[in-house]
């Protein structure tokens, strides 16, 4: 059995994520699914554009990471996991200012595509909890 599974993030303006992970929860279009190594071939769609979500990623060092996506679709496959999304925003760095600039794009993301304020605050709650512990 594989001991970790190759995933990519890509959104139309190239790359956001690319590398070997332990495991990455995201938001399915029927509710949160997560896929581990050696997961059956899948196809399916991410929440609905309104709304956005959060996938949380374990790397191969067991270390979270956290990209909030809008919008797109999960092709799992026996070679990689590829998440296809219309916008992505990884949260982190290796700076303050940097981990700053990241939030403060995922709240810009947040603000323009979703009509649901309460969905908005849990999913900011979710990145700034994670900010703080990075």
């Amino acid at each position: 059995m594989k001991e970790f599974l190759l995933l990519d993030i890509v959104t139309p303006e190239g790359m956001v994520f690319s590398g070997e992970v332990k495991s990455v929860q995201l938001p399915g279009i029927t509710g949160e699914m997560g896929i581990l190594p050696g997961h059956a071939s899948l196809l399916t769609g991410l929440k609905d554009k309104s709304e956005g979500g959060v996938v949380e990623i374990v790397d191969k060092d067991g270390k979270k990471q956290l990209v909030l996506v809008n919008d797109g679709f999960l092709e799992v496959t026996e070679e990689k996991t590829t998440i296809l999304a219309t916008q992505a925003v990884a949260i982190g760095g290796d700076s303050e200012s940097a981990v700053a600039k990241s939030l403060q794009r995922a709240k810009d993301m947040l603000t323009s595509i979703s009509s649901d304020a309460a969905n908005s605050a849990a999913i900011m709650a979710r990145v700034d909890e994670f900010a703080r512990q990075s």
